[in-house]
């Protein structure tokens, strides 16, 4: 994330103006092989009475040549080990891994994203000391967050507001009219010409009034409440 902030002071009579910015520019990329590469996986259930027709025939050859019997505790292990010797799958799994258009990538592509977003940040304030002891503070801050995309296309959304689903849902219910429309997902974002995953928020506005006042009760009766010299009454 790069982060660019300014700010200015401007003192002009009984009023100070200050202004100033922060932009945040957010990129976050991704390259992972967690899901690159197929996986294959033994099992000696998969053998003709499950594991035991390799342990059976391994007792038989160990019992005629050295009277030797595999411990009951062992036979899992056994089972195991001689399934992977034998590499008989049980189960496979392809990783299949295509480009946005649809082209399947050789075993070993890592998946690659490009996710980013921007984040603007402007203020402008007036202390103003209207008096000696009185100071008034005014000022607006506004913040605008972009939608967070992904650059090279790779991002889809509902073609219904899942908050509409719902909606339609409950309506549908509620009048006795199921409502089973399918959720569709369809591409979305910039870079493919479409609408973000949701809208761009406006309303970010924080006003900021503010008023000090220091009260000056003097030399009188009350100024040793204030740590002013006093007179004897």
């Amino acid at each position: 994330m790069n982060n660019l902030t300014d700010d200015v002071s401007w003192i002009r009579r009984n009023h100070t103006f200050q202004f100033g910015t922060n932009v945040r520019l957010i990129r976050s990329r991704l390259s992972s092989f967690a899901r690159a590469y197929d996986s294959a996986a033994t099992n000696p259930a998969s053998f003709d009475s499950g594991g035991n027709s390799i342990t059976s025939l391994l007792n038989v050859y160990l019992q005629d040549t050295f009277r030797y019997q595999i411990q009951n505790e062992n036979l899992g292990g056994v089972q195991n080990a001689v399934a992977a010797i034998v590499g008989r799958f049980s189960t496979y799994n392809a990783a299949l891994t295509y480009l946005r258009d649809g082209s399947l990538q050789p075993s070993g592509t890592p998946r690659e994203r490009d996710f980013r977003s921007q984040e603007y940040d402007f203020y402008a304030s007036d202390i103003w000391k209207i008096r000696k002891n009185l100071t008034a503070t005014f000022g607006l801050r506004c913040g605008l967050s972009r939608p967070v995309y992904e650059a090279k296309g790779y991002e889809v959304k509902p073609n219904i507001a899942l908050s509409n689903y719902f909606r339609l849902r409950a309506n549908g219910a509620a009048n006795g009219k199921p409502f089973n429309e399918p959720i569709v997902l369809d591409y979305s974002g910039r870079a493919n010409g479409r609408t973000s995953l949701y809208k761009l928020d406006k309303n970010n506005f924080q006003p900021r009034i503010a008023l000090a006042w220091s009260p000056d009760f003097g030399k009188g009766r009350f100024g040793w409440l204030f740590g002013r010299n006093h007179e004897s009454v």
